[in-house]
């Protein structure tokens, strides 16, 4: 008898038995067929081995089973389901949209949709990865799939559906196929091991889930190929060996040789992975992903979800604590970046070295801890005196120093020491406000009372400085200067003690006009 692959043997003939993972497109299919409500064209798109044609054909024979009745799923005993299993009925047409994308093959397939179906109620042409079409091969279909025969239904899988236009998706009921998540994987993947009398390690089945990147017909793949390869139970050592990973020793001495700033040890690892055979761009998604894994640990801590084993979980906190956020973070970027260059050119191992020696240069040119540390309590220190409202001590040595609140006798009578401090501040906060204040002067200070007096040149001032809200900007930046409440009084200085004072009248007519008085007679 004929050996069937794994993938190809555990098939899902009906939605309900071995569909994994699709629930809103299952769901969605069934309520069309129960209720009769089957479209003419169908657009399947999602990454590969998430069951795009294997949906395609359980609805082919759905629509063509006549022994289901009002069940959705297909009976797989009729004569039409069993053709449509072996592959071999003519109602149901299968075609690699990447060897047959010309306009001449769809012509073809135009003249062919004419004709009535043999066997069934329905001619059903399943065009995989139809996104290879050329653009005149879609023109030409695009009629046909406008204004189908009753009797044709199209399927239309496809991994890029950005590449079909936008006239075929607009004729089709579109589904988005998700990849699968590691969990569905593996508990798949440990059902086919239990049909198959396969001595699996969990920790094996795990690691090829994680591997397969939600793709089932990869993971199936993986696990047939780790079962031809074991000769008996399917380890996790194993399973590295047949999809070319390296072990997890080797991505935490790379760590650890970037943690110590030790760039020989570095190269050694690199030069090791090379030796082996090991494919560079696979090691260097290891890499990436290790520093992720290391990243995440030392942000969330031990429940952090990582592909580690409990043991070397904490192993790896550990490392990861010696590692700086920007390093890691680094290090996730320049490996990704040196896989991506592997992939395209043709330096070899060069890029993953120049990734690696920029990671531990970047290291070495760190400021020492102890610096970091004295610059950390400067800003600690200016930050405390800044929330409690004390002046901000500047850089740049002791003799350039302000004055503080400290040397500040603030309950005796007497100049305003810190006004120039205030009008500094003043202005950043406020220039207008600063332009008013600045035209007084500080005339007394006592019991945290500030008495600033205007000349009567100035009442626009004294009069706009008064004003609520321009009263408590002041307020507020003579507390942040001298580290408590002081009340901030505005007064006019009076006309007696100012004798060369003129009439308001007068006086601001010679401002206006910029006159002077000659002569001036007074009545007795």
């Amino acid at each position: 008898m004929e050996y069937l692959s794994l993938y190809r043997k555990w098939r899902p003939k009906s939605f309900d038995r071995g569909f994994i993972g699709q629930e809103h497109v299952v769901r969605t299919l069934k309520h069309a067929l129960q209720q009769g409500k089957v479209a003419h064209a169908y657009l399947f798109n999602g990454p590969r081995g998430t069951g795009k044609t294997t949906a395609a054909k359980i609805l082919a024979k759905a629509v063509n089973c006549r022994a289901r009745g009002n069940e959705p799923n297909p009976c797989n005993n009729c004569p039409s389901c069993r053709r449509i299993n072996e592959g071999v009925s003519m109602d149901v047409l299968e075609i690699d949209g990447a060897s047959n994308r010309g306009i001449d093959e769809i012509r073809a397939l135009r003249e062919r949709v004419k004709f009535m179906p043999v066997e069934g109620d329905y001619k059903v042409y399943i065009i995989d990865e139809v996104h290879m079409l050329t653009t005149e091969a879609f023109n030409a279909l695009l009629k046909t799939l406008e204004e189908p025969p009753p009797h044709v239904i199209f399927i239309f899988a496809t991994t890029e559906s950005h590449k079909v236009p936008s006239t075929i998706r607009s004729r089709c009921q579109c589904f988005d196929f998700k990849r699968l998540t590691t969990e569905e994987i593996f508990q798949h993947l440990s059902f086919l091991a239990g049909q198959e009398d396969l001595k699996v390690e969990e920790g094996a089945l795990r690691l090829i889930a994680a591997r397969a990147e939600g793709g089932l017909r990869d993971a199936i793949s993986f696990l047939e190929q780790s079962a031809a390869y074991a000769e008996g139970v399917i380890t996790v050592d194993k399973v590295r060996s047949v999809l070319g990973l390296v072990d997890n020793e080797v991505l935490f001495s790379l760590a650890e040789a970037v943690a110590g700033q030790d760039l020989e040890a570095g190269l050694a690892v690199v030069n090791k992975v090379e030796e082996a055979g090991k494919d560079l761009p696979l090691f260097t998604r290891q890499a990436a992903e290790f520093f992720r894994d290391l990243l995440v640990l030392k942000l969330a801590g031990e429940k952090a979800p990582v592909a580690l084993d409990p043991g070397q979980k904490t192993q790896a906190r550990e490392l990861a604590e010696r590692l700086s956020f920007s390093c890691l973070k680094k290090g996730i970027e320049y490996f990704l970046e040196a896989g991506a260059a592997i992939r395209r050119g043709t330096e070899g191992v060069l890029s993953l070295e120049m990734a690696l020696i920029r990671l531990v240069l970047e290291e070495k040119e760190k400021p020492p801890v102890r610096d970091l540390e004295k610059r950390l309590s400067a800003l600690e220190e200016r930050l405390a005196r800044l929330e409690k409202g004390g002046a901000i001590p500047q850089p740049g040595g002791e003799e350039k120093q302000e004055k503080t609140r400290d040397n500040f006798p603030p309950e005796e009578e007497g100049d305003f020491p810190w006004w120039d401090q205030l009008l500094q501040a003043l202005r950043r906060k406020k220039r207008t406000v600063e332009a008013l204040l600045k035209e007084g002067k500080p005339c007394s200070y006592r019991s945290g009372r500030l008495v600033v007096e205007f000349s009567p040149d100035f009442r626009f001032h004294w009069e706009t400085i008064r004003r609520v809200e321009n009263l408590r900007l002041v307020e507020e930046v003579l507390q942040q200067v001298c580290g408590k409440p002081v009340t901030l009084e505005c007064v006019l200085k009076t006309e007696e003690e100012n004798p060369a004072q003129q009439p308001d009248l007068v006086q601001k007519a010679l401002d206006l006009f910029g006159g002077r008085i000659v002569e001036s007679d007074e009545e007795e």
